[in-house]
């Protein structure tokens, strides 16, 4: 079992936090047997889970390698706390954790934030949802300022 990290790094004006808005993430993933990365990207969902083949236990994400036909499962790990990318890390351009998997079978190539919604906070507060992080901007009514997430760069990494 490999247990990797998901992280993202952006750009802010005027805004204070960053978060997921919703539960699914998306990746490309390789198989650890052939290390064949496979074509489409995958969407691993925190609330569903999906019975291992010969196993007892249960995933968010349960497959078949398309190259070899091994089998290929992922976890988002509950020992992982989330917080939000803030600020703070933006200014200091470090990447924040959005969510910690645990991988057996398969490594997590690439996170793919674009095709998941975000939700931000303004500088005075103010809630933005349904979000997508392709060089995103508005304004923040409250503020009378405009706001915007730009520069997007992620990582997966070991735990």
């Amino acid at each position: 079992m490999v247990k990797l990290v998901a992280s993202i790094k952006a750009e802010f004006e005027n805004v204070d936090a960053l978060e997921p808005d919703e539960t699914t993430f998306w990746f490309t993933l390789s198989c650890s047997s052939c290390r064949e990365v496979q074509k489409a990207p995958v969407a691993i969902d925190s609330t569903e889970e999906m019975p291992i083949q010969g196993s007892r236990g249960t995933a968010n994400l349960v497959m078949k390698c398309g190259f070899c036909g091994k089998a290929m499962n992922v976890s988002f790990d509950p020992a992982f706390k989330h917080k939000p990318y803030s600020a703070d890390d933006a200014s200091s351009q470090l990447f924040g954790k959005v969510a910690q998997f645990e991988c057996r079978g398969c490594e997590l190539v690439e996170f793919l934030p674009l095709r998941s919604t975000w939700r931000c906070k303004g500088v005075k507060g103010a809630a933005f949802e349904g979000i997508s992080l392709e060089d995103w901007t508005d304004f923040d009514e409250q503020a009378r300022e405009p706001v915007s997430i730009s520069e997007v760069t992620t990582k997966v990494a070991r735990a």
